[in-house]
């Protein structure tokens, strides 16, 4: 006797949501429990929950292969840097120290893995052409105008206390190669990668703009919730656009090295006020 085709339909949409579906956004609301968890004081409770989800991503990625071995292993270092940042909190690191740190171990852990998915730097956004040149310089000014515009609404610690050129250009240099340059190659490059081969390319790179947004750290409010998605959102344009995450690397640099190295200084009161 045939089946009913409507419940045919509906089972056969029903599994295909749950196989490529539902482990993205449990892995998603895992990490961001975690960093909630953390925000609200729970800091043990978020190394648990990321450890957790570091543990689940690596098994995953054991077992499965193609498009879901390759998600499962990108995961798996977004859920390794959080683990290793709510970490770093417990030890007595200044701000460059803990970048430092949390910067070395991550590039290690996505070194492995990018060699385990087979990615190659085209993969991973890699990519260095005229084009991309031009539209990396382009984007210098509003990566420095939204470091500016985030500041005016978080107001961060800033990394160094003395603004004078000797005493920045070693912090410039950090965050140009963690904020900027790690950070884009990991969510811009492989997890955008890894996601579009898993869900489909638009649904990929609107995962990667929700989890790097999510990820930011700064105040629960309307203004600065809309321009981590709005700077999030610009910087997974990019990648798609271009086909680089060197644009986005140059974009995130400069807007930290705004948020953490010149404004602070720069306003009312500071060394330029």
């Amino acid at each position: 006797m045939a089946g009913n085709p409507d419940r045919m339909l509906r089972d056969a949409v029903l599994a295909r949501v749950a196989r490529y579906a539902l482990a993205p956004i449990l892995y998603l609301a895992a990490i961001v429990f975690a960093e909630v968890s953390a925000r609200l004081g729970l800091l043990w409770v978020g190394i648990a929950v990321d450890g957790t989800a570091l543990g689940a991503a690596i098994r995953s990625s054991s077992v499965d292969d193609g498009p879901d071995r390759a998600f499962g292993l990108a995961i798996a270092v977004v859920a390794l840097q959080r683990l290793l940042s709510l970490s770093a909190l417990i030890v007595p690191l200044d701000g460059a120290d803990r970048y430092i740190v949390v910067g070395a171990l991550t590039v290690i852990g996505l070194a492995l893995v990018v060699g385990l998915a087979d990615f190659s730097a085209d993969d991973l956004g890699l990519v260095i052409n005229g084009r991309v040149a031009f539209v990396s310089a382009l984007v210098v000014p509003l990566g420095l105008m939204m470091g500016f515009i985030y500041y005016s609404i978080a107001e961060p610690f800033p990394l160094v206390t003395d603004a004078r050129f000797a005493a920045v250009l070693g912090p410039s240099l950090l965050l140009t190669l963690t904020s900027g340059l790690l950070e884009e190659v990991l969510f811009r490059g492989f997890v955008q990668r890894a996601a579009s081969a898993r869900v489909g390319t638009v649904v990929g790179a609107v995962y990667t703009t929700v989890l790097s947004a999510l990820l930011v750290a700064g105040p629960v409010t309307l203004p600065a919730i809309a321009a981590v998605f709005v700077t999030s959102s610009g910087l997974t344009v990019l990648r798609s656009a271009t086909g680089s995450v060197l644009p986005g690397a140059a974009a995130h640099a400069c807007l930290s090295i705004a948020l953490l190295l010149i404004a602070p200084f720069a306003r009312p009161g500071g060394i330029f006020g």
